[in-house]
């Protein structure tokens, strides 16, 4: 099945914010890093993290409380 180009209006019943991050498209992403090169893994997983915090406007990346490990059952 063929389906012509053809260009998709950004909605008008989503927020202004919502409206402008639509109407910039698609965005790109590098390519992988090879699969046995977990440091070269590591560097893209913490610039994609970099990137979201700063487009969803988050300051700290780490949870600042704390946890608690609890074994259940048997």
């Amino acid at each position: 099945m063929t389906v012509p180009a053809r260009e998709i209006p950004v909605p008008t019943s989503v927020s202004p914010q919502a409206r402008a991050v639509l109407a910039g498209g698609v965005v790109g992403h590098p390519p992988h890093p090879p699969r046995d090169d977990p440091d070269a893994w590591r560097t893209m997983i913490a610039a994609t993290d970099e990137t979201m915090a700063g487009m969803l406007g988050v300051t700290q990346l780490e949870p600042s409380g704390s946890t608690a490990s609890i074994r259940m059952g048997a």
